[in-house]
């Protein structure tokens, strides 16, 4: 007896195939990447500057990380007892993903703020910043040891970070600090001459260099006399009511929240820089260099080869003297640069974050 089976042919079932990978992986954007002109690194083919691309599942949502990086710049990273700044831009991210990850580490050797690895991510929860972290660490063989992490106020990347090197010191962004203050001081109805009085050096910045358990008990009784007798002195009249609700503001978001030891930097010493703005200067840099937002992933991926190669190039010019570097030195954040950056600009208008918080992992 004779028996036909009859199913679905070639065609369809090629069909099926290229209908779920274009769902899954968007118009073979992550096959483009791992092509090889866009893999290496162009002034040697025997560097590569793709590192790394996964995806996983959180909950129903498909992520997917691609992790970039000149291997003499990745290098970098290997050194002890760094620094390391970390942020996330969105402008430059080519469609369909949420934001760039940036890693830059403060290159003791020339004296250069160094961004030594790219992640592009289409999510920006704690589990995706702790796979950035994770696979920023693997392209280095788990070698890196940074004494502080900088970066912003977003308790998604602060958890990451510290669940990723607990031994390192997350610094909160003091910049980031005093504007999100100073935003508070505003939004309460606090004149703009006490804000002032507040902004200034040994005022409310006093609280991020006292012991932590004495922020509470005597630093913010401080903070508030200070403020005060300022005012007599100049006249100003002293808005009780509106410091009240400010300062009970502070306790719950920098108290309760945001703990102490995320913005506090009491006893820390030889910290290369206390804020993120080289990151987000570069960032700024990054922006421009690609043009238009959001460009292809192509244009993409070359912009960024172009930009490591030129820290690359840098670091040449340094190691061979063609160049000198200034010796760093500590910045301070006085009330005009607060006041100065109300008006500069950014990405993202809330400083203190309330980015969610993925499952355990």
């Amino acid at each position: 007896m004779n028996i036909i089976a009859i199913g679905i042919n070639k065609t369809h079932v090629q069909g099926r195939f290229y209908r779920t990978k274009l769902k899954n992986f968007g118009n073979d954007v992550y096959v483009k990447i791992k092509s090889e002109h866009l893999c290496s690194v162009r002034e040697n083919s025997d560097f590569k500057f793709f590192q790394y691309h996964g995806s996983y599942y959180e909950g129903d949502v498909l992520h997917h990380l691609v992790l970039w990086g000149h291997p003499a710049l990745l290098d970098r990273l290997r050194a002890r007892q760094t620094s390391i700044f970390v942020d996330g831009t969105f402008r430059s991210v080519p469609a369909n993903f949420n934001q760039l990850v940036i890693v830059m580490v403060f290159d003791a050797i020339s004296n250069l703020y160094i961004p030594s690895c790219y992640a592009l991510t289409t999510g920006k929860t704690t589990k995706v910043y702790d796979y950035v972290m994770y696979h920023t660490n693997t392209a280095v063989d788990f070698t890196m040891d940074p004494a502080y992490i900088s970066c912003d106020f977003e308790q998604a990347i602060i958890s990451a970070v510290k669940h990723q090197f607990p031994r390192s010191k997350v610094i909160g962004c003091l910049f980031h600090f005093k504007k999100a203050l100073r935003r508070k001081m505003l939004k309460e109805g606090i004149s703009e001459n006490e804000v002032g009085i507040a902004m200034q050096d040994g005022a409310i910045d006093e609280l991020t260099t006292v012991r932590p358990s004495e922020i509470i008990r005597s630093g913010i009784r401080n903070v508030k006399t200070t403020i005060m007798e300022e005012c007599q002195d100049q006249n100003i009249p002293y808005s009780t009511e509106k410091w009240s609700k400010f300062w009970k503001y502070f306790v719950r978001t920098w108290i309760k929240k945001y703990k102490p030891e995320d913005w506090n930097v009491y006893g820390v010493q030889d910290i290369v820089n206390r804020t993120n703005n080289p990151l987000e200067r570069y960032n700024r840099t990054l922006n421009r260099a690609m043009g238009e937002p959001h460009p292809d992933i192509g244009k993409f991926v070359v912009v960024l080869e172009a930009e490591a190669q030129r820290y690359v190039d840098s670091l040449a010019d340094v190691a061979n003297r063609r160049v000198r570097t200034h010796r760093r030195v500590r910045p301070r954040l006085s009330s005009y640069v607060i006041e100065a950056a109300e008006d500069s600009p950014c990405e993202d208008e809330e400083v203190a974050s309330d980015s969610s918080l993925s499952p355990e992992y």
